[in-house]
């Protein structure tokens, strides 16, 4: 008996002392179906990380959504866009939980806010209430599923920290039955210095995936070589089924070596850091739609604090100038929350210089033929070089050279004899054949001239880390040349491209202090500096990002105004304008601005202030619109007018123009007519509102009222959709309706009606049925 009592008392003793999960043990779903997801937590959106998960409603509205813990309503908001329909519950167990686009909420809700908007005339409403006001046991329903505010039917669903700071569900307690791992598509290589520019004369170089015969696991089938420091992204999602929809990765992991280089997690996410998302993602993709290419390394704009910095180098690999040359092992993992691994094995060649082969002399022992010797860099031997050739360039086209001999020498170096016309003006290069998997594009080494006259054109781009300067050469051989960069006539600097054969010669410049105003690219076909400039264009190019206030000044009616931090890292942008003489056609009231590139990484908006240069009364329908190309139409800013002027936020470039909005808005569809009698004391009253160009701006801009009081109107912005539901009984006989839509640009319609109640016998009086 003494021996089961202690063992009972160690028992309980055990229990106390054992970690209980009270995320496992006390939550539910807040829907009673069966769970599947459209949104993962992290997913990108516009400006924002997805900071919940979407639940699946079978496209239907009306689903009960259950308290997941018992809690008090500590807080709900109404909108049209946005969360829509949101309620806050703080459960028992210190956690908030957040349910959004819903369509409606219980009455022990519903009662509170119906008088919040009554008493307040709005729609909109953001309502804290007392603690346990309001409370729901666990499992009881708090409202119905719906699509307000945007999206198709669904529940948006998160977890938060009692103080605020969402956690991943799938994290915290929420499980499925998950057996699908993660898919790996492709990995991009970024460069991060100051010159250097891959082979296709890029700084990204995007490689597909191969799989392996093992489940879940990829490789590269090429052996790449690199000797500039780079950062990598993934391209990769995850499924909670094999049918089912895209989300973002939980958890990658990237290693070199077997030494972990870097990690991130979706985990936690801050609001504070939710402008991350532009570097956590690679932005250039999410505007292609393609929004799961995922950073392994930290940039200026990264501030999220669960992206690990494993190493001093921030996943950048080669800033180390220890890390020897030779073959290196990298390895990615890619888990989903429920330990569904996926795996991706590759090797690289690292290189500590820019060549392998450096040309140390030539000798031209008869006409038509000359010796080139070579002596290989420090560590050649751990790249396992197979063979060694020459190729000769005509134009942009590389072909392997035949007739040429090569000879080994001491110390690792070659000797090749080439026999050609014309050798030495011809452009050569060496190609490493290198560990049977590498092709490696080496030196440069002849056919250079040092200056000449031949045609060419040229062109610029402003990528995302610099300037791009390309020079197309109409030439039979190859020239030297170089650019120069000016302000008001005074040079700024000196850059000299890359030559990547007879035609192309391409520079990347970064944006360096020096370059903070440019305003003529000039190109020379000499690095002789004694020889002038041979052609130059006019160019409106700025250095922005240098953490203070910024202002760039166009001309006498356009102003950018750049705040502190809107741009992470120095970066080049450009503004021009394209005069239109056609405005009264276009119905536009200034000319096209454009500021390139067109998508940039911004942590804030920047904001354009145009001044009207007269004041007439189109300026005050008149507002700033950008252009979406993809959708070919103008979209309308939220513009802020003052005394003659208008300014507007945009998050990057594109074209910009003052528009005019000539139209009113249209009210159709109506479901009310002149003269008619109804049969319901709450009958709805239903229509749509359709604008050209401006747009609804919140719930002021459309007004129901019967009999002259004011109504609580629904409007689907998405659909055009507007409903009103009286909420007080409507009396028999006569009453009068009016509906005033005012679009952003200060158009509006009204409409009046009159209508007649009588109920009829048998006919439901319940708020909401209609005839």
């Amino acid at each position: 008996m003494t021996k089961y009592l202690h063992f009972l008392s160690s028992l309980l003793l055990l229990l106390v002392l054992l970690p209980i999960s009270v995320d496992a043990e006390s939550q539910l779903w807040p829907l009673k179906t069966k769970i599947d997801l459209s949104s993962g937590y992290g997913d990108f959106r516009d400006t924002r990380f997805h900071m919940g998960i979407d639940l699946r409603t079978e496209g239907k509205i009306g689903k009960p959504v259950i308290a997941p813990n018992s809690g008090y309503i500590w807080r709900v908001k109404t909108s049209y866009y946005g969360y829509g329909k949101a309620i806050y519950l703080k459960g028992d167990d210190n956690f908030i939980y957040v349910f959004a686009h819903l369509a409606k909420f219980s009455d022990k809700i519903a009662a509170s806010v119906t008088a919040a908007q009554i008493a307040d005339m709005r729609y909109y409403q953001d309502i804290y209430f007392q603690k346990d006001s309001i409370r729901f046991k666990k499992g009881e329903t708090m409202a119905y599923s719906g699509q307000t505010g945007v999206g198709a039917p669904h529940l948006h669903f998160e977890k938060r920290t009692e103080d605020n700071i969402p956690v991943n569900p799938l994290a915290h307690g929420y499980e499925l039955s998950d057996k699908t791992s993660p898919i790996l598509n492709r990995i991009f290589f970024e460069q991060v210095d100051d010159q250097s520019l891959f082979d296709h004369a890029r700084r990204e170089l995007i490689v597909n995936l191969s799989n392996l015969p093992a489940q879940n696991s990829y490789t590269i089938d090429t052996l790449l070589f690199f000797n500039s420091p780079f950062g990598i992204y993934i391209d990769g999602h995850d499924k909670m089924r094999p049918q089912g929809m895209k989300q973002s990765i939980y958890k990658i992991s990237y290693f070199i070596d077997d030494r972990l280089y870097y990690e991130t997690v979706f985990d936690s996410l801050e609001f504070k850091t939710e402008s991350s998302v532009k570097s956590v993602f690679n932005y250039g993709e999410t505007v292609n739609d393609n929004k799961r290419v995922r950073a392994l390394f930290n940039d200026a704009g990264n501030s999220l604090r669960n992206n690990s910095l494993k190493q001093k180098d921030g996943g950048i690999f080669g800033l180390d100038p220890n890390e020897q040359p030779g073959i290196k092992k990298a390895k990615i993992i890619a888990l989903d929350n429920f330990g569904n691994k996926s795996e991706l094995n590759f090797s690289f060649l690292w290189g500590t210089h820019k060549y392998i082969y450096q040309l140390d002399s030539t000798i031209n022992e008869i006409k038509g033929e000359t010796d080139f010797y070579f002596t290989p860099v420090e560590g050649y031997e751990n790249f396992k070089i197979d063979s060694t050739a020459i190729f000769l360039n005509r134009g942009d086209i590389w072909g392997r050279l035949i007739n040429f001999q090569m000879a080994e020498l001491e110390y690792g170096q070659i000797k090749f004899k080439v026999k050609a016309s014309r050798t030495d003006k011809s452009l050569l290069r060496l190609i490493v054949y290198a560990n049977k998997k590498a092709v490696i594009r080496d030196n440069i080494f002849n056919g250079l001239a040092e200056r000449g006259k031949p045609n060419f054109k040229f062109d610029h781009e402003i990528v995302e880390d610099g300037l791009m300067v390309k020079i197309d050469f109409k030439v039979k051989r190859a020239f030297k040349s170089r650019i120069e960069l000016y302000y008001q006539d005074k040079l700024l600097g000196t850059e000299y491209p890359q030559v990547f054969n007879m035609k192309e010669h391409i520079c990347f410049i970064p944006p360096r202090k020096e370059y903070v105003r440019i305003d003529k690219i000039a190109i020379c076909r000499s690095t002789d500096l004694s020889v002038k400039y041979s052609k130059s264009k006019d160019v409106n190019i700025y250095l922005v990002g240098g953490g203070e206030n910024e202002i760039i000044e166009y001309d006498s009616v356009m102003t950018i105004h750049i705040p502190p931090e809107t741009v992470a890292q120095p970066r080049f942008i450009s503004v021009n304008s394209i005069f239109e003489g056609r405005k009264s056609l276009k119905h536009i009231n200034s000319d096209y601005y454009e500021i390139l590139p067109e998508v940039f990484v911004t942590q804030n908006e920047l904001t354009l202030t145009y001044n009207f240069p007269r004041d007439r009364k189109i300026n005050e329908t008149s507002g700033l619109c950008w252009l979406d190309k993809k959708e070919d139409k103008w979209i309308w800013l939220e513009n802020v007018k003052g005394e003659n002027t208008i300014t507007a936020g945009s998050v990057g470039g594109g074209i910009f123009v003052v528009k005019i909005d000539f139209y009113k808005p249209k009210i159709t569809n109506l479901n009310i007519f002149e003269g008619r009698t109804y049969t319901n004391r709450y009958q709805p009253i239903r229509f749509n509102v359709v604008d050209t160009l401006s747009g609804i701006d919140d719930d002021l801009d459309v007004i129901v009222k019967i009999d002259g009081k004011w109504q609580i109107v629904e409007y689907d912005p998405e659909n055009d959709f507007c409903q009103v539901i009286p909420y007080s009984s409507l009396s028999n006989g006569n009453h009068h309706l009016s509906i005033l839509v005012t679009d952003r640009a200060g158009n509006f319609e009204e409409q009046y009606y009159k209508f007649f109640v009588k109920p009829g016998r048998n006919r439901s009086k319940a708020r909401g049925k209609s005839n």
